[in-house]
């Protein structure tokens, strides 16, 4: 009975239907270039040898990208592949054709033009060398006519198995962790600084001095060796990307090269790229949303007295409610809320968990899940890492990045919904929503704990604005695109003490500073003069809440 597939999206489908309709082939490129290489080390340390091979096949093989992946890396191609080690098995080359040729089940491909290019070329240098041939002249007579027929070492007996040949990998598991979180630039370095330690030593100072210099060479050629296959990649995907016409695939191909000239030289930002694509998830969302609602508002309400009175519904001849009147302009908009709150978070986690290593993502997950109960220590640490509002050149580029991010998401979303008929801007103006949305929300990674309001508008979080209100005024004019022009209102709330604006010194530092916010052309901003003293019975409820950052 055939099973019947199911998929969770049409990429993956088309990925699925095109690896069952390819046909099965060997792809000779790895074992070329491995061997072209092998041929110019002899005399060197194997795994100097293995790791220049590396390199001179990260730096020759063919790099593509197929349809709808949005992974890299394959070593072969573009059809369903094989690949082969002549290390291991270069002995068998030459029967190949007729291996593959009698297979009945799973068969591959082999062209013409590669096998006789492993006949002429690459068998005839492994002959003598391979893995397999060095273990069957090691063994004594009366145990390899147990293994191996002795006439033809390429015959197995059945008697006593062995599989060791097949495959170089002993039983390690490989710590894969190493690589995402230090990138292999400082794999390199350090490799580097450990080869300048060792070079006035002897052995007679470390006995094994050759062993370890070996190693630290092998490192640094490794480090090169992934950095540049990662690095042809992110090309590869920027090449595709100019002449690609779909625009959700440029976009998703840009990202790829994005990631693959930053990663794996670099550690991996995954906490960071999973919040890109979360708010890109939840932006376009939101703009499918506003489309429909736009749609339907047609069905349900009208206007005639409205439309006599506006020209354009007139000439038209359009109730003003119709979702399209053409010379008209369809605006939108949806509200960020929090937008300091997510900066200081996704700060406080740049320097905590990736930069300083304070604690691990699961660690601060743990925190957050109790409320930060037991964990005052690191909450500390965490309200005291870069936050908005303080003309911080790390959060306020956070802040420009979730705001490009989202005005670029709404653009395209909306054009792709509405064929250009409608215009969705981005606001800041939660008068009041942050303290709703803040009861529902659990505790933060900046500090803030369970249940408090997240930050309003484009004002820093509370309290957490440390070097007074031109501060503010920068960081929000560093963190606007001012190239994008999908933007509605970004509410600026500042608070002032009493004493700050007294008399007619404080007049005059508040007209200076109006001034200035109005020659950095900011959108909007208002002033809570607030008397700590005068506070009363609410001053509790203050001291709890981020208005004073927690202290």
């Amino acid at each position: 009975m055939a099973i019947e597939m199911k998929f969770t999206t049409d990429r993956i489908k088309r990925l699925y239907d095109r690896l069952q309709s390819d046909r099965n082939y060997i792809d000779i490129e790895r074992a070329k270039y491995f061997t072209e290489s092998f041929k110019e080390t002899e005399g060197e340390p194997i795994n100097v040898r293995f790791a220049k091979a590396l390199l001179h096949t990260a730096q020759n093989i063919t790099v593509r990208i197929e349809d709808d992946q949005l992974l890299a890396g394959q070593v072969g191609g573009p059809e369903r592949y094989g690949i082969l080690y002549p290390e291991l098995d270069g002995l068998f080359f030459s029967d190949l054709k007729r291996v593959l040729s009698d297979r009945q089940e799973a068969t591959f491909n082999l062209r013409e033009e590669d096998r006789k290019y492993l006949i002429d070329v690459v068998a005839p240098y492994w002959q003598g060398k391979t893995y397999y041939e060095e273990l069957a002249s090691s063994l004594p007579q009366d145990l390899l006519r147990l293994t191996y027929n002795p006439e033809n070492i390429k015959e197995s007996r059945y008697l006593i198995n062995e599989t060791a040949t097949m495959n170089s990998a002993t039983q390690w598991v490989h710590d894969y962790k190493i690589g995402i979180d230090r990138g292999f630039e400082a794999i390199k370095r350090h490799a580097e600084q450990r080869l300048k330690e060792l070079e006035n030593e002897t052995e007679e100072t470390i006995p094994d001095i050759e062993v370890r210099r070996a190693f630290e060479q092998s490192s640094i050629i490794v480090s090169d060796a992934i950095i540049t296959f990662a690095e042809r990649y992110g090309d590869e995907a920027y090449r595709l990307a100019e002449t690609e016409l779909d625009d959700d695939r440029k976009r998703e191909l840009k990202e790829l090269g994005r990631i693959l000239h930053r990663v794996p030289r670099y550690p991996a930002e995954s906490f960071y790229e999973a919040f890109r694509k979360q708010e890109e998830y939840l932006i376009s969302k939101t703009c499918e949303q506003i489309w429909a609602i736009h749609k339907a508002r047609e069905g349900h309400f009208a206007s005639p007295l409205g439309s006599v009175l506006h020209g354009l519904c007139l000439e038209k001849e359009r109730d003003i409610h119709s979702s399209y009147i053409e010379g008209g302009i369809n605006l939108g908009f949806f509200d960020m809320v929090g937008f300091a709150t997510t900066i200081d978070s996704l700060a406080a986690v740049k320097k905590n968990v990736y930069e300083e290593n304070n604690v691990s993502l699961g660690e601060l997950v743990k925190a957050l899940d109790a409320n930060f109960d037991g964990y005052e220590t690191l909450r500390q640490r965490l309200i005291h890492s870069a936050a908005y509002g303080n003309n911080d050149h790390v959060a306020d580029e956070i802040g420009k990045d979730i705001d490009r991010l989202a005005s670029k998401v709404a653009a395209r979303e909306a054009d792709r919904l509405s064929g250009g008929r409608l215009v969705i801007d981005v606001r800041y103006v939660p008068a009041s929503a942050n303290v709703a949305m803040g009861k529902v929300l659990s505790a933060l990674p900046d500090g803030r704990l369970q249940g408090l309001p997240v930050s309003d508008g484009t004002s820093a979080a509370q309290g957490a604005d440390e070097h007074g209100p031109t501060a503010v005024l920068l960081s929000n004019f560093k963190s606007k695109n001012l190239d994008l022009n999908n933007r509605a209102a970004r509410l600026l709330n500042l608070k002032f003490s009493p004493a700050s604006v007294a008399g007619r010194e404080g007049t005059r530092r508040l007209v200076d500073f109006i001034k200035s916010w109005r020659d950095l052309k900011l959108w909007h901003v208002q002033f809570n003069i607030i008397d700590q003293t005068r506070i009363g019975s609410t001053q509790q409820g203050f001291l709890e809440c981020r208005s004073f950052r927690y202290f």
